[in-house]
């Protein structure tokens, strides 16, 4: 089985519908945070994404030094987006020479780990790997490919289908899994980079390490997110308070003030007084750390059980 996804750049695929791309069936997502020191947003891109149902990562363009603010850079895109990341090596100087080595890329990829993010996947295609020597690779992310069987544009199943075996041939002791077999896929009205994997989607759900839920489970957390925040919203609701509250003696008699709910004890009128309950900070504490957790599920789910 194959599944597809797209790779894609939040200027030059400005205005894409992430929606759509999943309406059309593609399954996974890569989007473009960071770019040396520099970011590119894509935040709102990849929580659309896991919203709609796409398996999603976030990549970083290496240049060549700085590597570890360039890593810590990406790590923090990374944390905030809840995803796992990819690594883009294919830098060049105005003269198509490479500008990288595999000492930029290992050291990069040692301050990432050092972080605590996971760079799962590594585009180095092929003709990038014979400009800088035909390095050893074992040890290095898995790869992500590349290898165009057309420069036409068209549907990405359609251009798939002239991608031969030999064209996932692995190379420095790597073995790619994803491939870029176009620059030219149509897709929700755009033309972007097309990426196949030879695999389930749970196939690449366990390759990028992230737990697959599906599109009805993150509407249903969406919805409990939801509904907490309502709760804390009512917390501060005002009320119609009767005078002569107990707490607030200067109010004129008669006069008829507002409370929120954190302070409000009803009567059998409707009215009430204000009522100081030692409870209602840890109400509210709680609920602001179920949000969170909740937020968090959303932006990156559990792994599944091994």
């Amino acid at each position: 089985m194959t599944i597809y996804g797209v790779d894609i750049h939040p200027q030059y695929q400005a205005g894409i519908s992430i929606e759509q791309i999943r309406a059309e069936g593609f399954d996974f997502m890569a989007v473009k945070v960071s770019e040396g020191t520099a970011t590119y947003g894509g935040q709102d891109w990849l929580r659309r994404g896991k919203a709609c149902g796409l398996l999603c990562l976030a990549y970083h363009f290496l240049r060549p030094g700085n590597e570890v603010n360039q890593a810590r850079v990406f790590a923090t895109q990374l944390k905030l987006a809840g995803v796992p990341g990819m690594l883009d090596v294919e830098a060049v100087d105005t003269n198509n020479k490479a500008t990288l080595n595999i000492g930029n890329v290992r050291a990069f990829l040692a301050e990432c780990a050092a972080q605590g993010v996971s760079v799962p996947l590594m585009y180095l295609p092929k003709w990038y790997w014979d400009r800088i020597g035909q390095p050893n690779l074992r040890g290095l992310p898995v790869l992500w490919a590349s290898s165009y069987p057309s420069t036409t544009d068209g549907y990405a199943s359609a251009l798939y289908d002239k991608v031969t075996a030999l064209r996932w041939v692995g190379y420095g002791n790597n073995i790619p899994l994803v491939l870029q077999f176009t620059d030219q896929a149509r897709v929700a009205g755009k033309l972007v980079d097309a990426n196949a994997f030879r695999g389930t989607r749970d196939d690449f759900a366990e390759l990028i390490g992230v737990g697959d839920m599906t599109p009805d489970q993150v509407a249903m957390l969406i919805e409990c997110r939801d509904r907490i925040l309502h709760c804390e919203q009512e917390l501060y609701r005002l009320f119609p308070t009767r005078a002569n509250n107990p707490a607030d003696k200067d109010k004129p008699t008669g006069q008829i003030y507002h409370d929120t709910i954190l302070g409000y004890s009803t009567n059998a009128d409707a009215y009430g007084w204000r009522a100081e309950n030692e409870h209602f900070p840890d109400i509210v504490a709680k609920l602001a750390r179920l949000e969170a957790l909740v937020t968090q599920l959303i932006a990156a789910p559990p792994p599944k059980p091994s």
